[in-house]
């Protein structure tokens, strides 16, 4: 349940915390690129350095121009400040990141369009239009002047521009979002012009809108629907506005779906999935929030203490920021008073995703995943599970690595936290899943209470493992899951594999698990070897080094074949 005036409070701290932080920039010079920082991605694959400085750069875009926008008190101030910045930015030498570009092969890389030139080309075409005027004529002029340079010309110099435009990913939204914003706003007097990436536009985005799921599901994670169809929403609101083009604005019938996910994504505590590239403690954007409640009946307000700050992205996105604020006090204006939000299903399955998510009476719960090995933002993880008690997660899904060149290369399962070594899956011979579309979960069934049963045998791509049943049932009352493996093979090394960033004590039959707040026990039935505790170091997202263990204990050895099972119950103690 939320009320307007808990909504105001919330937008008046969110202008605040902005106005702090305007003061605490004011005097301060950006930070510059340089070309150092921007070699050391391309040397050594790092992007976190240069990215911190672009980033703290776009810091002072959003801050300074959300202000001079929608602080009418101080505008005059801010616009003083403002201008430098704009102009600063007019002079950087590529407004894409090094890690999307690639100088020795591409000489045109300094204009090469990316999500951030293309935000970057967005946050300026909004500038013009709501400070029309304000700014002085040769900033203005200087300021279109490179978005067409950097960004519109090179997008119609060829279709697909890249790869991006047609895809079923967020860069699609985000790029072809940014870029049709930038036409209807600085391209009125050209409406040719206008009307030739219009249309373009909104047949890309029909792509990104098929790269969902029927049920909704966002297979990058929480995160990455926030990012992509923020910008979707963005676009197609600007675009029902302007009357020529307003039979292209209408919401596809998927919409709703999509719109709902994000909901489904929070448990009560406030945790959130983290499969995929996700993060268990993510935040929501209140102006999408409100934007989805405003069009669908069916959307629910997670709880308002887990909207995000402006702060709360570390790459400071214009759009997001400017939309928080009007489109959060815009839902206020047109609500009633009190609103009271559907409460979340115990256990819910996203059918074409193959998810399966169930809370428990505390605020914890559990969910699972079938799916395939080659999902955007993929990890080798069909059948994970994790285990959740309140906010503490003792089996952990990690989520998100750090973004390195590796990352996004041959390297990509090297990496724990996208290899099966990192997921609660069992291993074979030694090995995890393999990745590719046809390394899947056959068969995902859902009882419709607490029980999910799924065939995920043919994910290890290994002749000598015939099948590999995985059976979960999750009680959320008394805070347990029970999971049973059925293995049929003609002699492997099959190991289980749990993994946790707890503390941990082997026990008998079995190991303890302690948070700060909590402890679980792992029972296993018939056990006959013994458990082994493997500890791991994993980079998240943030580049931050984090310990992992891995609770690993043999079912059978390679020379036992035939049909044979692995039980074991995880409970709150």
């Amino acid at each position: 349940m939320y009320s307007n005036e808990e909504l105001r409070l919330w937008k008046d701290s969110y202008i605040e915390r902005l106005r702090a932080c305007a003061e605490e920039l004011f005097n301060k010079s950006m930070p510059k690129l340089t070309e150092e920082k921007f070699a050391l991605t391309e040397k050594t694959g790092n992007r976190l350095i240069y990215e911190e400085v672009y980033f703290t750069r776009r810091k002072y875009l959003a801050v300074f121009g959300c202000l001079a926008i929608c602080d009418e008190e101080n505008r005059k101030r801010y616009i003083r400040r403002l201008e430098d910045i704009l102009d600063d930015i007019c002079e950087e030498e590529c407004w894409a990141l090094p890690a999307h570009v690639d100088r020795k092969s591409n000489p045109e890389w300094r204009i090469y369009v990316d999500l951030f030139a293309s935000e970057t080309a967005e946050a300026f075409a909004e500038i013009l239009h709501y400070l029309k005027g304000e700014l002085s004529a040769e900033l203005c002029r200087k300021m279109k002047e490179n978005v067409m340079r950097r960004v519109i010309r090179p997008y119609l110099s060829r279709r697909p521009y890249d790869k991006w435009e047609d895809s079923d990913m967020n860069w699609n939204a985000v790029c072809n979002g940014s870029i049709g914003i930038a036409a209807l706003y600085l391209l009125d007097e050209d409406k040719e012009l206008q009307s030739r990436i219009i249309f373009r536009v909104c047949a890309d985005l029909e792509y990104f809108i098929d790269g969902y799921a029927e049920d909704g599901t966002c297979f990058e994670g929480l995160s990455y629907f926030t990012y992509g169809f923020y910008f979707y929403m963005a676009f197609m609101t600007l675009l029902s506005k302007k009357e020529e083009y307003i039979e292209f604005s209408f919401l596809d019938e998927k919409c709703r779906s999509i719109a709902e996910f994000q909901q489904k994504c929070y448990f009560h505590s406030g945790i959130t999935m983290s499969f995929s590239d996700g993060y268990i403690h993510d935040r929501f954007r209140m102006g999408l929030t409100c934007k989805l409640m405003e069009i669908y009946d069916t959307v629910a307000m997670p709880p308002i203490a887990e909207a995000a700050e402006f702060d709360a992205d570390p790459c400071y996105r214009f759009l997001m920021i400017l939309r928080d604020i009007k489109w959060t006090e815009a839902f206020i204006e047109k609500n009633n008073d009190v609103s009271e939000t559907e409460s979340v299903e115990e256990c819910i399955e996203l059918p074409d995703a193959q998810w399966g998510i169930c809370h428990s009476s505390y605020g914890g719960g559990m969910a699972c995943k079938g799916g395939n090995n080659d999902e955007p933002h993929n990890h080798n993880d069909i059948g994970n599970f994790f285990f959740l008690l309140d906010k503490d997660m003792m089996l952990t899904d990690l989520g998100a690595g750090e973004y390195t060149k590796q990352y996004f290369s041959d390297g990509r399962y090297d990496i724990l936290c996208n290899n099966s070594f990192g997921h609660n899956v069992p291993l074979i011979d030694g090995k995890g899943q393999k990745e590719g579309k046809e390394f899947a979960c056959d068969e995902f069934c859902f009882d419709g209470k607490g029980k999910f049963e799924m065939s995920i045998g043919k994910a290890y791509g290994s002749d000598k493992l015939k099948s590999l049943e995985r059976k979960l049932s999750y009680d959320g009352e008394k805070e347990t899951l029970l999971i049973e493996d059925i293995f049929e093979s003609d002699g492997c090394l099959i190991e289980e594999n749990l993994v946790t960033q707890q503390d941990v004590t082997v026990s008998e039959n079995g190991v303890l698990i302690r948070s700060d707040e909590h402890t679980c026990r792992i029972t296993i039935e018939n056990l006959a070897n013994e458990i082994e505790l493997k500890r791991e170091r994993h980079l998240n997202h943030e580049g931050q080094q984090e310990n992992v263990i891995r609770i690993v204990w043999k079912v059978a050895d390679a020379k036992e074949k035939g049909r044979l099972s692995c039980k074991y119950k995880v409970e709150k103690v």
